[in-house]
């Protein structure tokens, strides 16, 4: 996503935030977008959040540290309901049967982004398909595709929006 804010002429500052345990525990990964220099990598007020594990909220301290002004796309087997933020509920479960394990974020995201107005779905996909390249070029354009389906035809795989 950050690859394509870039060739789309924003700027981008990617933190990422894993254990050395390779596809064990959490992985937080933090994209800054912006028309402007981007002076402060920090998140103090983010616009949108993708929870997909309890133990990456957990990483970021809990729902209730983000404002009225995000908005949170989680999975819905994670517990903690106390937020000021608007949630939409997501069955990760589903998204995962559609596009395996380790393109559910990604789908997610691209989900998220669409959904939240960040990016219009007609777009998204030619973007990262002009963009992307490597050996994952395939199943992220899957992934990235199963996100902009998703966000085109809504199915039972959003539980619902709200706190």
């Amino acid at each position: 996503i950050g690859e394509l804010a870039v060739a789309c002429g924003l700027l981008a500052a990617q933190q990422d935030d894993f254990p050395i345990t390779v596809r064990k525990g959490f992985s937080i990964y933090n994209l800054i977008l912006s028309g402007k220099p981007i002076r402060y990598t920090g998140l103090d007020d983010p616009g949108l959040v993708v929870v997909l594990s309890l133990d990456g909220l957990q990483r970021l301290g809990g729902f209730s540290r983000f404002g009225s002004s995000c908005r949170i796309f989680a999975s819905v087997e994670i517990k903690e309901r106390a937020t000021h933020a608007n949630v939409c509920w997501v069955d990760i479960s589903s998204a995962q049967k559609h596009v395996g394990k380790a393109s559910t974020a990604l789908a997610v995201l691209s989900y998220a982004l669409i959904t939240a107005g960040f990016i219009e779905g007609a777009v998204l996909r030619p973007a990262a398909a002009a963009v992307l390249s490597g050996p994952y070029r395939s199943s992220d354009l899957d992934a990235i595709t199963a996100g902009a389906e998703l966000a085109a035809h809504p199915t039972p795989v959003v539980a619902g929006i709200g706190p």
